[in-house]
């Protein structure tokens, strides 16, 4: 009998380990978490920039007011590179963009309801913010001019 309990106990506690086991790489191949929120200058249109990272692939969702817009094609997943996932409003604030890798890689017109050309994307105007618009406490260093691209550009 106790024998019998104890296979039992043993049982039970592998069948739960293996559901336990499941459930997180289940969870891991198909649960997106927000990277970044970002509201338009009046407020009206939520967009919502989400990131899988699965065993296998990994994958960047792009959601506006709830929607799923865009889903990007697989990455291979690779934790020594940043990606530099970013969600921005083109200077009229009508476009939604997805930048991986400091590229464009998917645009959204909210007024015709489309995805973007690559044309279009690639030539919508996004300006750098003034660092005030940042409400930043502390200090930002003196040769902070902006991306690291157009630091490279002032170069001595």
């Amino acid at each position: 009998m106790k024998r019998r309990n104890s296979l039992i106990s043993l049982a039970l506690f592998v069948l739960g380990f293996v559901a336990a086991t499941s459930w997180q790489s289940l969870k891991a191949n198909f649960y997106f978490r927000p990277v970044q929120y970002l509201d338009s200058r009046d407020h009206s249109q939520h967009a919502v920039l989400e990131r899988n990272d699965g065993w296998m692939d990994l994958n960047f969702r792009v959601k506006l007011n709830g929607k799923v817009i865009y889903l990007s094609p697989d990455f291979s997943p690779n934790r020594t590179i940043a990606y530099r996932e970013t969600l921005l409003w083109d200077d009229t604030g009508s476009v939604l963009i997805l930048e991986i890798a400091e590229r464009r890689l998917f645009g959204f017109n909210l007024a015709q309801q489309r995805k973007l050309t690559d044309g279009e994307l690639l030539g919508a105007k996004v300006s750098s913010l003034p660092l005030r618009r940042y409400d930043f406490e502390g200090r930002w260093p003196s040769d902070n001019i902006g991306p690291a691209s157009a630091r490279q550009l002032n170069t001595k």
